[in-house]
């Protein structure tokens, strides 16, 4: 089906399909620290802080600690992100954080997951 459409696989075509929706471009945003397109989307959508994505399908706050962007971090915690939800495998969004957590992430919220040992949690940057 994906070459009657001109693509060269599945994955391609869904990779298409998945960065035109919605969900994909705040995902995307997400992945990439774009707070201001962030910021915009979510705003239109409010309840969408709520999907999962990236490669292992996990919560945005997640992904944006993950790689470190505090900007959007705090976009999400401001939008009502749960900043305790942990992912799939049982761990918090600090946890996956690249460097000390910013002020704006509560102290109570910096614990690393129950399940896992890799001293004290780090995050990028200042939260904006």
């Amino acid at each position: 089906m994906a070459l009657e459409y001109g693509f060269t696989s599945w994955r391609v075509l869904k990779a298409q399909v998945d960065a035109s929706s919605l969900d994909g471009r705040i995902i995307a945003a997400a992945i990439a620290g774009n707070a201001a397109e962030l910021g915009r989307l979510l705003a239109g959508h409010p309840r969408t802080h709520a999907i999962t994505g990236g490669e292992w399908d996990r919560p945005l706050l997640h992904l944006v600690a993950a790689n470190g962007h505090a900007a959007c971090v705090s976009l999400l915690l401001a939008s009502g992100c749960d900043a305790n939800q942990r992912d799939r495998i049982d761990r918090a969004p600090s946890v996956d954080a690249p460097t000390s957590p910013p002020s704006c992430w509560p102290p109570e919220r910096t614990r690393p997951s129950r399940t896992t040992n890799i001293g004290p949690t780090r995050w990028a940057g200042p939260c904006t």
